[in-house]
C-alpha cells in the first residue's frame, strides 16, 4: 500500500514507540470506518482495519487511528490505562479519553484543600 509520506511517518512514530509493526488491511465488511487492535502480551503487531471508499484514499483514517494508539503508548508508566484499551477499537478508548478529561477539568475547578 503507498501513503502519503505525512501518513507513513505516523505509522513509523507508532511502530517505534511501540517496538511493533503496524499491519494495515482493507476489510470491506468493517461496520466503522475504521479501526485498531493494538497489539498486548506476545501478539507481533498492531491490526489496523479500514473501510475502503471509493472516492477517498485511507490515509486519514490511518492516520487518525495511529495517532490515538500514540497517545495511549504516550501515557507515562504510572498513569492508569482507561478501560480494556488493548482489546477493542480505539473509538471505546476515545469515547473514554472524552470522559476523564471532562472529569479532571471538573477536579481542577474544585476549590483546593486547605491545611
Amino acid at each position: 500500500m503507498s501513503l502519503l509520506p505525512s501518513t507513513q511517518s505516523i505509522v513509523e512514530c507508532l511502530e517505534a514507540l511501540s517496538q511493533r509493526p503496524v499491519h494495515i488491511i482493507e476489510t470491506a465488511a468493517l461496520e466503522t470506518m475504521a479501526d485498531i487492535k493494538i497489539a498486548r502480551g506476545n501478539q507481533p503487531f498492531h491490526l489496523l482495519r479500514y473501510r475502503p471508499t471509493s472516492s477517498t484514499p485511507p490515509d486519514y483514517l490511518i492516520a487518525y487511528q495511529c495517532g490515538l494508539t500514540l497517545r495511549v503508548f504516550e501515557l507515562p508508566p504510572e498513569m492508569p490505562r482507561i478501560g480494556s484499551w488493548t482489546c477493542h477499537p480505539l473509538n471505546t478508548c476515545f469515547a473514554s479519553s472524552r470522559q476523564l478529561t471532562k472529569m479532571i477539568r471538573m477536579e481542577q475547578q474544585r476549590p483546593a484543600h486547605g491545611g
